[in-house]
């Protein structure tokens, strides 16, 4: 099985993640790295640094999906003259491609079992 501690560990590297934002993410990666573990076409790949990294991507899509749900529209603070927006959908739409760019790296070592074809008859 795909090490959870491992995914969040990355996770938080390249994301920059709090804390409390991490202890969310927990259970998030333990349900990806389940899925994917089944996925894996073999079991020593789990170890493997891209699925590592792809994990990592796909939890961070997953969080940055739950929080557009909670978030309406954009969100700004403001501190005296200075101010800040922030767009979800821009966080969702990065989180996106990342999680696309890292499944498609490690696609090697995960079985393919979306496709269905289906005989149409004559």
């Amino acid at each position: 099985m795909i090490d959870v501690v491992a995914v969040c560990t990355h996770l938080r590297r390249f994301s920059g993640l709090e804390l409390d934002t991490l202890d969310e993410a927990m259970p998030i990666a333990a349900v990806a790295c389940a899925e994917y573990s089944e996925r894996l076409k073999a079991p020593e790949y789990a170890d493997e640094p891209a699925v590592i990294d792809t994990l990592a991507c796909v939890c961070l899509y997953r969080l940055r999906l739950r929080a557009s749900e909670t978030l309406n529209g954009e969100t700004s603070y403001k501190a005296g003259d200075v101010s800040a927006s922030l767009d979800p959908t821009a966080a969702l739409e990065s989180a996106k491609r990342l999680q696309d760019n890292a499944l498609t790296t490690a696609a090697r070592f995960f079985r393919d079992d979306d496709f269905v074809f289906e005989q149409v008859g004559a």
